[in-house]
């Protein structure tokens, strides 16, 4: 059987049972039995037993009345476990079905300590592990081992100094450390074990809602940006600190347990590091983790089109080919206009010039009828035409080299080599432009293996500009364009 890992959950996903605190309307909390599930990578859900406060009504004459089902929205509730522990639900609803029994539905739930009675629970601290993150750490927990060489000698293990590391800025503080667990009761089984995770201090307290959108999710996004593929969350801690950024003390710590919060820590190894290498290393990358935190809000809040759309895909659910195929097609679009929209809007402004010249020479030169003018105006468009396959060159230029070639030995470049329509240059980008308007607009379909091929070559397109976005390096962009990092 394994081991648990040196990353220890409060409570393992399980059943428990419960003491339901429900609110009722003369400020009041009524106390009623019940269960709580708490599951891994699932909403929690529970069941109260008992009389539901606020189910009856009076009616005229006197007795009561009441319809079922019944709904009511809380935006906090709490029930005791019978182990001590308190369960925090946030935005949960209560349904009764009868008036003795409910169940109720939350986004998430919060394992620790009692609730601080806030009408908004702040908290300050968040600890954080992502699948293979160790891969991104750039250093072992450990420097060196020793095994005996007679009877008498001694095994040891020295930790490495460095495998715990910090940043901070203004605002916050980014620790990159190891928990560790050590077997020593057994005089037959002696292991020492290492689990990477992340904790973010806060100067200021924060919802839990901002702890998700500014560190949670983009943390994770980075994690599988650098491994170029999905990673989960196996773990979330939030809660409050005791003392200055970097201490180890807790004043309120609350294991969080909702959808895709997937309840498995795990123990670093050798082998998985090997087997899932990482572009990014936050030991000797330029750019610090906190800081490219910090880059990838900045570009989230200009709503850069990479971020939302290729930085949604990273963490979203494997998308059909062509969906695929039209979202990265739009990413690099999007980019490209993002980046040169001051070079875009001072050509625009010259073309408009050059337009209405160009008109009043045409009016000035001939009797052409008011109706005439009309649809020549209509129709002699305002702004440059610029078009995907021109972007899309551009874009693949400003990323190490590769991906044009790659494209052009697809399957779907030779099917449309020799496609009648505007043949213009007929390179991968303008045959991409092709497919683009035949798939968006219903013209023509094509074989899923082969939107499969390009739809791989041009994410590693987007994931190359997405790091540079984020001050990656060169390299980092290279491995992935050639996709060593696979």
């Amino acid at each position: 059987m394994d081991e648990p890992a040196a990353l220890k959950l409060a409570l393992p996903p399980d059943t428990y049972r419960c003491t339901w605190k429900i609110p009722n309307s003369e400020g009041g909390i009524d106390e009623l039995a019940g269960d709580i599930h708490l599951r891994a990578n699932k909403s929690p859900r529970g069941d109260v037993y008992g009389e539901i406060p606020e189910i009856w009504e009076p009616m005229e004459g006197g007795g009561k009345s009441a319809d079922f089902p019944q709904e009511k929205d809380h935006p906090i509730l709490t029930c005791d476990l019978v182990n001590g522990r308190v369960v925090t639900l946030l935005d949960a609803q209560v349904f009764a079905f009868a008036s003795d029994r409910a169940t109720v539905f939350a986004r998430c739930a919060l394992v620790g300590d009692p609730p601080s009675g806030q009408d908004e629970l702040r908290f300050n601290r968040i600890k954080i592990q992502i699948g293979n993150i160790s891969s991104i750490f750039g250093v072992a927990p450990t420097r060196r081992t020793s095994l005996p060489a007679v009877s008498d000698d001694v095994w040891s293990v020295e930790r490495e100094p460095e495998s715990s590391q910090w940043w901070e800025d203004s605002g916050a503080s980014f620790w990159m450390a190891y928990d560790s667990s050590l077997t020593a009761a057994d005089p037959y089984h002696f292991r020492v074990r290492f689990s990477p995770v992340v904790i973010i201090d806060l100067n200021d307290g924060a919802t839990f809602d901002e702890l998700l959108e500014q560190w949670l999710s983009p943390l994770q996004n980075i994690v599988s940006l650098a491994l170029g593929k999905r990673q989960e969350v196996t773990f979330l801690a939030i809660g409050t600190r005791r003392a200055e950024p970097r201490s180890v003390g807790w004043s309120s710590k609350y294991q969080v347990f909702g959808y895709g919060l997937h309840q498995e820590p795990f123990d670093a190894t050798l082998k998985d590091v090997i087997r899932n290498p990482a572009v990014m290393n936050w030991k000797t990358d330029a750019k610090n983790p906190l800081e490219v935190l910090r880059t990838w809000s900045a570009l989230r809040e200009q709503h850069n089109p990479l971020i939302e759309t290729y930085g949604t895909l990273l963490t979203a659910q494997p998308q059909h080919p062509r969906a695929k195929v039209l979202l990265l097609l739009q990413a690099l679009e999007g980019l490209h206009g993002f980046e040169n929209k001051e070079k875009e809007a001072e050509l625009s402004l010259a073309h408009r010039d050059r337009r209405l010249e160009m008109l009043n020479e045409i009016f000035s030169a001939t009797s052409l009828s008011g109706k005439d003018k009309r649809f020549l105006k209509r129709n002699f468009t305002s702004r440059p035409l610029v078009s995907l396959d021109a972007r899309l060159r551009e874009s693949f230029s400003v990323i190490p080299e590769g991906v044009m070639s790659a494209l052009a030995s697809t399957s779907l470049m030779e099917t449309l080599a020799c496609d009648p329509r505007e043949p213009k240059i007929k390179d991968p980008a303008d045959i991409l432009r092709l497919a683009r308007n035949d798939l968006s607009h219903g013209n023509r379909g094509y074989p899923i293996q082969d939107l499969e091929e390009v739809a791989e070559i041009l994410e590693k397109a987007a994931r190359a500009h997405l790091l540079r976005c984020l001050g990656g390096s060169q390299a980092a962009q290279a491995h992935v364009i050639k996709g060593e990092d696979n």
